[in-house]
């Protein structure tokens, strides 16, 4: 569910954003949400591998 409001939110923006900034909006918005999946699969991955003795780190990386 925070994904999607995530993606939405960062679509309303770039549709709200200045025909002169869309380019730079795009690529602003983009790499934040990208940057939030990756680092909630690292810490998911390190949460886990920490609970688990480090087993449960390999797991979710290989995954």
């Amino acid at each position: 569910m925070s994904i999607a409001t995530d993606v939405v939110s960062s679509g309303v923006n770039v549709y709200e954003a200045a025909p002169e900034d869309k380019a730079r909006t795009t690529v602003v918005e983009t790499t934040k949400v990208g940057v939030g999946i990756v680092g909630g699969i690292y810490t998911a991955g390190l949460v886990i591998g920490l609970a688990s003795g480090g087993v449960g780190f390999i797991v979710v990386g290989i995954a």
